[in-house]
């Protein structure tokens, strides 16, 4: 069997591209583990028109009558940061 030396070139471009990548990765991480460290409490409301009403779209969504309807998310995280 005959070895084969592969040889692989790398270009000025590609070190610049794996940095900026691995820059932007380590931002990421970062921010990922704040969120995760420090929950933050979150309130939100909102407000859906439906013009008409529509048996078939209301099947699937629950809103089979037209008018206004409000939506609402509470989320409360407690305690101090980790």
């Amino acid at each position: 069997m005959k070895g084969q030396k592969l040889s692989m070139k790398v270009s000025v471009v590609t070190l610049a591209v794996l940095g900026a990548l691995t820059a932007m990765s380590a931002r990421a991480d970062d921010e990922e583990i704040a969120a995760l460290t420090q929950p933050k409490n979150t309130v939100d409301f909102q407000a859906i028109y439906v013009n008409q009403g529509s048996a078939k779209f209301g099947e699937y969504n629950g809103l089979d009558r037209s008018g206004m309807y409000i939506n609402g998310n509470l989320g409360l995280k407690g305690g101090d940061a980790y």
